[in-house]
């Protein structure tokens, strides 16, 4: 259990950050908004309040700054190893661009079996009006899975592997911890299995140069969708674009990155985190 102590933490500072830069970005808010400030020092802190005043583009900067003190902190307090973190020369880029290939079957198979679930999206409002804007999309699309890919799969995985813990138990852990922090019932089960196959992925390159390139196009493809299509985005609904193929496509997408993790895996030796 006392390996578990050390990622455990990692998880707990990655919350903490969330809170602490939701919390600059109020202050700065109520700084320029008299309005805001009386409300909030008036006691008046129900979530209708916060509504009126934080926009999706405050929530952004909350989400930017988070960021930012996240990397900071893993860094300060030695969760990671800022310089071997993003040290792409070990990067065999073949096996890369093969490992791409299966996370995106994989997440886009995954994808259709949550529509199906059809969990409630708390947060698909948020994201949406997030979207359109420059700081919203630095940070869903760049600095989010940057941070996340150092939280999740450096300090859980990485240091899980340092203390000997095995590979899967290291895997599964960080998966499981990546999908409960989502919070959001639509989201949560669908980054388990995202975290499982980025866990893969980062036991055998030891940094986070490829899972943060899949992230990155993982979540670049979302925002994109809800630009294109706006509030429209909400019902998008693959499964009816598909029809009857939906199924077979579930099927044959599972099925390749199955196979293309299965020989990623076994062409690959672990690398020491």
């Amino acid at each position: 259990m006392m390996k578990f102590l050390k990622p455990i933490a990692a998880v707990l500072l990655f919350l903490l950050m969330q809170v602490i830069g939701s919390f600059i970005a109020v202050i700065i808010v109520a700084i320029g908004n008299p309005k805001y400030r009386e409300a909030l020092l008036s006691g008046n802190i129900s979530e209708e309040v916060h509504a009126a005043f934080l926009s999706p583009n405050v929530l952004a900067w909350a989400l930017v700054i988070s960021s930012i003190l996240t990397m900071l902190a893993l860094v300060l307090f030695m969760f990671v190893d800022s310089k071997k973190v993003f040290d792409a020369s070990m990067v065999n880029w073949k096996w890369a661009g093969i490992a791409i290939m299966a996370a995106v079957s994989g997440i886009f198979s995954t994808d259709l079996v949550s529509e199906w679930l059809d969990l409630p999206n708390m947060l698909e409002e948020q994201f949406l009006g997030m979207s359109k804007s420059a700081v919203g999309i630095l940070s869903i699309a760049v600095l989010g899975p940057i941070v996340e890919e150092l939280t999740f799969r450096e300090a859980i995985i990485g240091g899980l592997m340092k203390k000997g813990v095995g590979p899967w138990v290291a895997i599964i852990f960080s998966a499981l911890c990546f999908g409960l922090i989502h919070g959001n019932p639509a989201q949560v089960p669908f980054a388990c299995i995202a975290g499982l196959i980025l866990g893969i992925v980062y036991a055998k390159t030891g940094n986070i140069v490829v899972t943060s390139i899949i992230h990155i196009i993982n979540n670049s493809i979302a925002v994109i969708e809800m630009n294109l299509l706006g509030d429209e985005a909400e019902d998008l609904m693959f499964k009816d674009i598909l029809g009857v193929a939906d199924i077979p496509v579930i099927i044959i997408t599972a099925a390749l990155c199955v196979f293309l993790l299965n020989k990623y895996w076994k062409s690959n030796t672990i690398v020491e985190a």
